[in-house]
Protein backbone atom coordinates (compact mmCIF):
# COMPACT_ATOMS: atom_id res chain seq x y z
CA UNK A 1 0.00 0.00 0.00
CA UNK A 2 2.55 2.45 -0.93
CA UNK A 3 1.05 3.90 -4.12
CA UNK A 4 -2.25 4.93 -4.54
CA UNK A 5 -3.53 5.44 -8.14
CA UNK A 6 -7.00 6.31 -9.50
CA UNK A 7 -8.17 7.12 -13.50
CA UNK A 8 -8.99 10.84 -13.80
CA UNK A 9 -12.55 11.63 -16.16
CA UNK A 10 -12.17 15.31 -17.32
CA UNK A 11 -14.29 17.41 -20.11
CA UNK A 12 -11.39 18.64 -21.07
CA UNK A 13 -7.73 17.57 -22.42
CA UNK A 14 -5.03 17.67 -19.85
CA UNK A 15 -2.39 19.41 -22.10
CA UNK A 16 0.74 17.86 -22.73
CA UNK A 17 4.08 17.28 -21.00
CA UNK A 18 6.79 19.50 -20.98
CA UNK A 19 10.37 19.97 -19.29
CA UNK A 20 10.03 22.83 -17.47
CA UNK A 21 7.82 23.44 -14.78
CA UNK A 22 4.69 21.60 -13.56
CA UNK A 23 1.25 21.49 -13.80
CA UNK A 24 0.18 20.31 -10.74
CA UNK A 25 -0.05 22.80 -7.27
CA UNK A 26 -0.72 21.00 -4.31
CA UNK A 27 -2.89 22.45 -1.37
CA UNK A 28 -2.49 19.68 1.41
CA UNK A 29 -2.23 16.05 1.79
CA UNK A 30 -6.11 15.55 -0.23
CA UNK A 31 -6.57 18.73 -2.41
CA UNK A 32 -4.63 20.25 -5.26
CA UNK A 33 -4.21 21.63 -8.45
CA UNK A 34 -4.55 20.30 -11.99
CA UNK A 35 -3.23 22.40 -14.96
CA UNK A 36 -5.34 21.56 -18.40
CA UNK A 37 -4.98 22.83 -21.75
CA UNK A 38 -6.76 26.04 -20.61
CA UNK A 39 -8.71 25.47 -17.50
CA UNK A 40 -7.39 24.52 -14.26
CA UNK A 41 -9.35 21.40 -12.17
CA UNK A 42 -9.66 21.50 -8.57
CA UNK A 43 -8.77 17.65 -7.38
CA UNK A 44 -10.04 16.50 -3.75
CA UNK A 45 -8.54 12.02 -3.44
CA UNK A 46 -10.51 10.96 0.08
CA UNK A 47 -7.80 8.43 1.42
CA UNK A 48 -9.24 8.38 4.82
CA UNK A 49 -9.17 4.53 4.97
CA UNK A 50 -5.67 4.42 4.17
CA UNK A 51 -4.68 6.82 6.88
CA UNK A 52 -6.52 4.62 9.23
CA UNK A 53 -4.89 1.30 8.13
CA UNK A 54 -1.18 2.74 8.64
CA UNK A 55 1.12 3.31 11.78
CA UNK A 56 4.63 2.70 12.53
CA UNK A 57 4.84 -0.28 13.17
CA UNK A 58 2.48 -1.37 9.77
CA UNK A 59 4.98 0.52 7.77
CA UNK A 60 8.00 -1.05 9.14
CA UNK A 61 6.05 -4.25 8.58
CA UNK A 62 5.66 -3.19 5.37
CA UNK A 63 9.04 -1.97 4.52
CA UNK A 64 10.63 -5.66 5.59
CA UNK A 65 8.22 -7.51 3.26
CA UNK A 66 9.30 -5.28 0.26
CA UNK A 67 12.74 -5.89 1.04
CA UNK A 68 12.17 -9.74 1.71
CA UNK A 69 11.23 -9.73 -2.15
CA UNK A 70 13.52 -7.78 -3.52
CA UNK A 71 16.33 -10.16 -1.83
CA UNK A 72 14.69 -13.30 -3.75
CA UNK A 73 14.34 -12.35 -6.99
CA UNK A 74 16.48 -10.41 -9.40
CA UNK A 75 13.81 -8.43 -11.22
CA UNK A 76 12.41 -4.58 -10.39
CA UNK A 77 9.55 -5.44 -8.20
CA UNK A 78 6.65 -2.34 -8.44
CA UNK A 79 5.27 -1.08 -5.22
CA UNK A 80 2.07 -2.61 -4.04
CA UNK A 81 -0.98 -0.13 -5.39
CA UNK A 82 -4.05 0.57 -4.17
CA UNK A 83 -7.43 2.85 -4.66
CA UNK A 84 -8.36 5.84 -3.33
CA UNK A 85 -11.91 5.95 -1.48
CA UNK A 86 -13.26 9.08 -3.64
CA UNK A 87 -12.03 11.02 -6.07
CA UNK A 88 -13.91 13.91 -7.16
CA UNK A 89 -12.93 17.29 -9.98
CA UNK A 90 -14.50 20.51 -10.70
CA UNK A 91 -13.40 22.96 -13.15
CA UNK A 92 -12.19 26.05 -11.61
CA UNK A 93 -13.40 28.13 -14.53
CA UNK A 94 -16.92 26.63 -14.36
CA UNK A 95 -16.91 28.56 -11.13
CA UNK A 96 -19.31 31.91 -12.11
CA UNK A 97 -17.57 34.12 -10.22
CA UNK A 98 -14.11 33.06 -12.01
CA UNK A 99 -15.71 32.36 -15.54
CA UNK A 100 -14.32 35.62 -16.89
CA UNK A 101 -11.10 36.22 -14.53
CA UNK A 102 -9.19 32.82 -14.05
CA UNK A 103 -9.33 32.44 -18.20
CA UNK A 104 -6.51 31.96 -20.35
CA UNK A 105 -6.20 31.76 -23.95
CA UNK A 106 -3.37 29.76 -24.29
CA UNK A 107 -1.69 26.19 -23.10
CA UNK A 108 -1.15 26.83 -19.01
CA UNK A 109 2.56 26.40 -18.63
CA UNK A 110 2.95 26.25 -14.64
CA UNK A 111 1.18 26.53 -11.32
CA UNK A 112 2.09 27.53 -8.47
CA UNK A 113 0.17 27.88 -4.50
CA UNK A 114 0.82 29.36 -1.14
CA UNK A 115 -1.13 28.95 1.94
CA UNK A 116 -2.21 31.82 3.89
CA UNK A 117 -2.28 32.47 7.35
CA UNK A 118 -5.96 31.67 7.77
CA UNK A 119 -7.75 28.05 5.44
CA UNK A 120 -6.97 29.16 2.09
CA UNK A 121 -4.27 30.46 -0.21
CA UNK A 122 -3.16 32.13 -3.64
CA UNK A 123 -3.14 29.91 -6.71
CA UNK A 124 -0.84 31.33 -9.73
CA UNK A 125 -0.90 30.41 -13.47
CA UNK A 126 0.86 31.67 -16.41
CA UNK A 127 0.28 30.88 -19.98
CA UNK A 128 2.10 30.02 -22.63
CA UNK A 129 1.27 34.17 -23.61
CA UNK A 130 2.55 35.37 -20.59
CA UNK A 131 -0.83 35.96 -19.12
CA UNK A 132 -0.56 35.20 -15.04
CA UNK A 133 -4.00 34.62 -12.99
CA UNK A 134 -4.00 34.58 -9.32
CA UNK A 135 -7.02 33.36 -7.35
CA UNK A 136 -7.56 33.99 -3.63
CA UNK A 137 -8.94 30.69 -1.99
CA UNK A 138 -10.71 30.28 1.31
CA UNK A 139 -11.39 26.87 2.41
CA UNK A 140 -15.36 26.26 3.21
CA UNK A 141 -16.37 25.50 6.60
CA UNK A 142 -18.82 22.90 5.54
CA UNK A 143 -19.42 22.14 1.65
CA UNK A 144 -23.45 22.06 0.89
CA UNK A 145 -22.90 18.28 -0.11
CA UNK A 146 -20.20 15.55 -0.73
CA UNK A 147 -19.22 17.12 -4.58
CA UNK A 148 -19.23 20.75 -3.34
CA UNK A 149 -16.27 21.91 -3.99
CA UNK A 150 -14.14 22.28 -0.99
CA UNK A 151 -12.58 25.67 -2.02
CA UNK A 152 -14.65 28.90 -3.18
CA UNK A 153 -12.64 32.08 -4.90
CA UNK A 154 -12.86 35.19 -2.87
CA UNK A 155 -11.15 37.36 -5.49
CA UNK A 156 -9.20 37.07 -8.76
CA UNK A 157 -7.31 39.51 -10.94
CA UNK A 158 -4.67 39.18 -14.13
CA UNK A 159 -1.99 40.46 -15.32
CA UNK A 160 -1.49 40.76 -19.11
CA UNK A 161 2.62 40.98 -20.34
CA UNK A 162 4.40 43.91 -21.87
CA UNK A 163 6.10 44.37 -24.63
CA UNK A 164 5.64 40.33 -25.31
CA UNK A 165 8.14 38.47 -28.00
CA UNK A 166 7.50 35.13 -28.51
CA UNK A 167 5.05 32.55 -27.38
CA UNK A 168 6.74 30.01 -24.60
CA UNK A 169 7.58 28.36 -21.56
CA UNK A 170 6.83 30.87 -18.55
CA UNK A 171 7.10 30.49 -14.95
CA UNK A 172 5.22 32.30 -11.45
CA UNK A 173 6.62 31.79 -8.25
CA UNK A 174 5.41 33.58 -4.97
CA UNK A 175 7.22 35.74 -2.67
CA UNK A 176 5.97 33.84 0.55
CA UNK A 177 2.57 33.67 2.65
CA UNK A 178 3.26 37.35 4.50
CA UNK A 179 4.21 38.95 1.10
CA UNK A 180 2.12 40.05 -1.97
CA UNK A 181 4.86 39.77 -4.22
CA UNK A 182 5.59 37.05 -6.86
CA UNK A 183 7.60 36.54 -9.68
CA UNK A 184 7.36 35.57 -13.58
CA UNK A 185 10.09 34.40 -15.79
CA UNK A 186 10.13 33.91 -19.42
CA UNK A 187 12.50 31.73 -21.33
CA UNK A 188 12.73 32.98 -24.61
CA UNK A 189 12.73 36.46 -23.73
CA UNK A 190 15.17 35.85 -20.76
CA UNK A 191 13.34 38.02 -18.67
CA UNK A 192 12.13 38.09 -14.49
CA UNK A 193 9.58 40.34 -14.21
CA UNK A 194 8.62 41.31 -10.52
CA UNK A 195 5.04 41.82 -9.26
CA UNK A 196 3.64 43.30 -5.95
CA UNK A 197 -0.21 42.02 -7.12
CA UNK A 198 -1.32 43.54 -10.31
CA UNK A 199 1.83 46.82 -10.47
CA UNK A 200 5.14 45.20 -12.37
CA UNK A 201 8.23 46.30 -10.17
CA UNK A 202 10.58 45.45 -11.40
CA UNK A 203 12.58 43.81 -14.33
CA UNK A 204 15.78 41.77 -14.39
CA UNK A 205 17.17 40.66 -17.36
CA UNK A 206 18.82 37.29 -17.45
CA UNK A 207 22.20 35.81 -18.73
CA UNK A 208 20.71 32.88 -20.19
CA UNK A 209 16.80 31.39 -20.88
CA UNK A 210 15.70 30.90 -17.42
CA UNK A 211 13.82 26.79 -16.81
CA UNK A 212 12.68 27.13 -13.52
CA UNK A 213 13.21 28.98 -10.52
CA UNK A 214 12.63 29.56 -6.64
CA UNK A 215 12.12 31.45 -3.98
CA UNK A 216 14.36 30.75 -0.21
CA UNK A 217 15.22 32.51 2.64
CA UNK A 218 18.95 32.32 3.61
CA UNK A 219 20.25 31.62 7.21
CA UNK A 220 22.51 34.78 6.77
CA UNK A 221 19.64 36.96 5.13
CA UNK A 222 16.69 38.21 6.33
CA UNK A 223 15.21 38.58 2.77
CA UNK A 224 13.68 36.19 0.03
CA UNK A 225 16.20 35.25 -2.48
CA UNK A 226 15.78 34.26 -6.03
CA UNK A 227 17.05 31.20 -7.16
CA UNK A 228 17.14 30.24 -11.02
CA UNK A 229 18.47 28.03 -13.49
CA UNK A 230 19.52 29.75 -16.86
CA UNK A 231 20.85 26.88 -19.01
CA UNK A 232 23.84 25.47 -17.36
CA UNK A 233 23.85 28.12 -14.34
CA UNK A 234 22.43 28.87 -10.88
CA UNK A 235 21.84 32.34 -11.00
CA UNK A 236 21.00 33.81 -7.39
CA UNK A 237 19.19 37.50 -7.49
CA UNK A 238 18.35 40.27 -4.66
CA UNK A 239 15.60 42.34 -5.98
CA UNK A 240 16.65 44.81 -3.42
CA UNK A 241 19.54 45.56 -4.51
CA UNK A 242 20.56 47.76 -7.72
CA UNK A 243 23.01 45.17 -9.34
CA UNK A 244 20.23 42.43 -8.45
CA UNK A 245 22.06 39.12 -9.95
CA UNK A 246 24.58 38.79 -6.77
CA UNK A 247 26.63 35.00 -8.19
CA UNK A 248 25.89 32.56 -10.66
CA UNK A 249 27.63 28.92 -10.70
CA UNK A 250 28.36 26.48 -13.51
CA UNK A 251 26.60 23.40 -12.51
CA UNK A 252 26.57 21.41 -15.69
CA UNK A 253 27.64 21.18 -19.47
CA UNK A 254 23.78 21.28 -20.72
CA UNK A 255 20.52 22.23 -19.82
CA UNK A 256 19.00 22.37 -16.06
CA UNK A 257 15.27 21.31 -15.38
CA UNK A 258 14.17 21.28 -12.08
CA UNK A 259 15.63 22.85 -8.70
CA UNK A 260 15.06 22.45 -4.99
CA UNK A 261 16.35 24.43 -1.93
CA UNK A 262 16.91 22.75 1.66
CA UNK A 263 17.08 24.70 4.85
CA UNK A 264 18.07 27.67 2.88
CA UNK A 265 21.68 26.46 2.80
CA UNK A 266 21.83 23.58 0.15
CA UNK A 267 20.62 24.23 -3.50
CA UNK A 268 20.29 20.88 -5.74
CA UNK A 269 19.79 20.85 -9.23
CA UNK A 270 19.57 18.15 -12.12
CA UNK A 271 18.68 18.29 -15.60
CA UNK A 272 19.70 17.04 -18.92
CA UNK A 273 22.43 15.35 -18.03
CA UNK A 274 21.06 12.65 -15.89
CA UNK A 275 22.64 13.53 -12.61
CA UNK A 276 21.60 15.33 -9.72
CA UNK A 277 24.32 17.78 -8.10
CA UNK A 278 23.92 19.49 -4.50
CA UNK A 279 26.10 23.05 -4.04
CA UNK A 280 26.38 24.51 0.02
CA UNK A 281 25.35 28.00 -0.73
CA UNK A 282 27.27 29.06 2.27
CA UNK A 283 30.81 29.17 0.02
CA UNK A 284 29.61 27.42 -3.71
CA UNK A 285 31.38 24.13 -3.01
CA UNK A 286 29.93 20.84 -4.15
CA UNK A 287 28.38 18.74 -1.16
CA UNK A 288 27.29 16.20 -3.18
CA UNK A 289 26.37 14.00 -6.81
CA UNK A 290 24.54 11.31 -7.66
CA UNK A 291 25.39 10.43 -10.98
CA UNK A 292 23.46 8.54 -13.66
CA UNK A 293 20.28 8.63 -11.39
CA UNK A 294 17.45 8.54 -14.11
CA UNK A 295 17.54 6.84 -17.98
CA UNK A 296 16.67 9.89 -19.52
CA UNK A 297 16.43 13.92 -18.63
CA UNK A 298 15.34 14.74 -15.68
CA UNK A 299 11.86 16.71 -15.03
CA UNK A 300 11.46 17.20 -10.89
CA UNK A 301 13.69 17.60 -8.35
CA UNK A 302 12.93 17.40 -4.24
CA UNK A 303 14.71 17.11 -1.04
CA UNK A 304 13.36 14.93 0.98
CA UNK A 305 11.27 16.16 4.18
CA UNK A 306 12.61 13.18 6.35
CA UNK A 307 16.38 13.05 5.75
CA UNK A 308 19.07 15.29 4.86
CA UNK A 309 20.98 13.29 2.91
CA UNK A 310 17.45 11.98 0.63
CA UNK A 311 16.59 13.42 -2.29
CA UNK A 312 13.98 12.35 -4.93
CA UNK A 313 14.03 12.71 -8.86
CA UNK A 314 11.19 11.92 -11.88
CA UNK A 315 12.46 12.10 -15.50
CA UNK A 316 11.09 13.04 -18.95
CA UNK A 317 9.69 9.37 -18.99
CA UNK A 318 7.65 7.26 -16.51
CA UNK A 319 10.31 6.95 -13.81
CA UNK A 320 10.42 8.34 -10.02
CA UNK A 321 12.72 7.02 -7.54
CA UNK A 322 14.79 7.99 -4.38
CA UNK A 323 18.09 8.10 -3.50
CA UNK A 324 21.67 9.57 -1.34
CA UNK A 325 23.05 12.09 -2.63
CA UNK A 326 25.56 12.89 0.06
CA UNK A 327 27.17 9.31 -0.66
CA UNK A 328 30.30 8.87 0.71
CA UNK A 329 33.70 7.07 -2.04
CA UNK A 330 33.56 3.61 -0.09
CA UNK A 331 29.53 3.83 0.43
CA UNK A 332 27.16 1.70 -1.80
CA UNK A 333 25.47 2.71 -5.15
CA UNK A 334 21.72 4.01 -5.26
CA UNK A 335 20.09 0.84 -6.46
CA UNK A 336 16.65 1.59 -5.54
CA UNK A 337 13.27 -0.11 -6.10
CA UNK A 338 11.61 3.16 -7.10
CA UNK A 339 8.58 3.34 -9.18
CA UNK A 340 7.80 3.07 -13.34
CA UNK A 341 4.04 4.71 -14.13
CA UNK A 342 2.38 4.02 -17.41
CA UNK A 343 3.08 7.09 -19.43
CA UNK A 344 5.20 9.99 -19.29
CA UNK A 345 5.09 12.32 -16.22
CA UNK A 346 2.63 15.53 -16.83
CA UNK A 347 3.06 16.96 -13.41
CA UNK A 348 4.77 15.64 -10.08
CA UNK A 349 4.79 17.83 -6.99
CA UNK A 350 5.53 17.00 -3.35
CA UNK A 351 4.05 18.62 -0.15
CA UNK A 352 5.59 21.21 1.83
CA UNK A 353 7.00 19.46 4.88
CA UNK A 354 6.44 16.19 4.32
CA UNK A 355 7.53 13.34 1.73
CA UNK A 356 4.06 13.18 0.20
CA UNK A 357 3.82 13.06 -3.59
CA UNK A 358 1.26 13.41 -6.63
CA UNK A 359 1.80 12.87 -10.13
CA UNK A 360 -0.52 12.92 -13.17
CA UNK A 361 0.88 11.05 -16.33
CA UNK A 362 -0.21 11.58 -19.87
CA UNK A 363 -3.15 8.72 -19.75
CA UNK A 364 -4.31 11.12 -17.12
CA UNK A 365 -3.68 8.05 -13.98
CA UNK A 366 -3.30 9.87 -10.66
CA UNK A 367 -0.68 8.64 -8.34
CA UNK A 368 -0.43 9.69 -4.98
CA UNK A 369 2.70 8.27 -3.24
CA UNK A 370 2.19 8.73 0.46
CA UNK A 371 4.87 7.07 1.90
CA UNK A 372 7.82 8.55 -0.05
CA UNK A 373 10.83 6.47 2.27
CA UNK A 374 9.60 3.88 0.47
CA UNK A 375 10.97 4.71 -3.38
CA UNK A 376 14.77 4.68 -1.54
CA UNK A 377 14.79 1.31 -0.14
CA UNK A 378 17.79 -0.80 -1.72
CA UNK A 379 16.61 -2.65 -5.02
CA UNK A 380 17.03 -6.32 -5.54
CA UNK A 381 20.80 -5.76 -6.95
CA UNK A 382 22.04 -4.01 -3.90
CA UNK A 383 20.49 -6.56 -1.51
CA UNK A 384 22.06 -9.62 -3.14
CA UNK A 385 25.50 -7.11 -3.25
CA UNK A 386 25.38 -6.75 0.20
CA UNK A 387 24.33 -10.19 1.18
CA UNK A 388 27.92 -11.31 -0.77
CA UNK A 389 29.91 -8.91 0.90
CA UNK A 390 28.87 -10.07 4.05
CA UNK A 391 29.35 -14.12 3.28
CA UNK A 392 33.13 -12.81 2.22
CA UNK A 393 33.45 -10.64 5.37
CA UNK A 394 32.13 -13.66 7.46
CA UNK A 395 34.46 -16.17 5.55
CA UNK A 396 37.47 -13.85 6.17
CA UNK A 397 37.82 -13.29 2.46
CA UNK A 398 37.75 -9.46 2.77
CA UNK A 399 40.49 -9.24 5.57
CA UNK A 400 43.93 -7.82 4.36
CA UNK A 401 46.91 -10.42 4.38
CA UNK A 402 49.51 -9.78 6.93
CA UNK A 403 53.10 -9.47 6.64
CA UNK A 404 53.62 -13.42 8.11
CA UNK A 405 51.46 -14.70 5.18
Amino acid sequence: MAVIREQLKFDSEVGSSFVHGSKLALFDSENFALAGKTNIHLIQAKIGSYKKAVDHDAMEECKDSIEKEMSETTSLKKLPITSPERVTIWSLNSNSQSQKAHQHNAEIQSLSYVTDSNEGGRLGSVDALGKVNISFLEKTSSPSTETSSPFHIKNTFSVLPKNFTQTGWSGLTFFGQESNQFSVARFYEKKLSIFDEQTETRTISTLYQPTCQQISLLSSSNFPLLFTCEYNLVCVYDIRAPVARVSSTLASSSWLHCMDIQKGEEVGVSGRERFVKVFDVRKWAVSGTWLNCLKFSATSFHFSSEKDNICYVSGIDSEFLGGNWFSRPNTPKNMNSGFRGESKWIGLEKLKGKDFFVGVNESKQLHIFSEGSLLWLPGSAAVQSEKKRKRRSESGKDQKPTIDQ
